[in-house]
């Protein structure tokens, strides 16, 4: 991914870990308990919109037998949540890009955060919660 998503990343980790999460290895999965949070990093594009992607490795690592959500940080203090079962309908629904190896799905985030699109189609879209600070994000880690 383009741009410097360093400390956004950073950030987001110690949040989750300081609410009892690990990090599954160098991924984008974190663990606790029976719950897992799958967290994609997210970048600005040139046009000033938000976007990030999922890959098929993230995907085949993730336990599906436990409940996962999502939740996608975008600066400096807006956090996104939304369910694994909504993002998976839109990526079972499109066909992923190759970028070598990889299996890729990209997906925009618009409309003041409120909606997830596929870059691929903006036909289909998938409401989330906006969460506006970090309060909010660890009651809704706890619950």
């Amino acid at each position: 991914m383009s741009g410097d998503h360093r400390s956004t990343t950073a950030y987001k980790e110690e949040l989750l870990q300081n609410s009892g999460y690990s990090r599954l290895s160098n991924t984008q999965i974190f663990e606790k308990g029976n719950k897992i949070i799958l967290s994609p990093a997210v970048a600005e594009n040139k046009k000033g919109k938000y976007w990030f992607d999922v890959r098929e490795k993230i995907i085949d690592k993730i336990d599906k037998n436990k409940p996962i959500e999502v939740l996608i940080r975008i600066v400096p203090n807006k956090f996104i949540f939304t369910s694994w079962d909504q993002l998976k309908t839109i990526i079972e629904t499109h066909t992923k890009t190759d970028k070598g190896e990889n299996k890729v799905w990209s997906f925009e985030i618009m409309n003041n955060f409120t909606e997830i699109h596929c870059q691929k189609s903006s036909d289909d879209n998938l409401l989330s919660v906006v969460v506006a600070n970090e309060e909010n994000v660890v009651s809704n880690l706890d619950r």
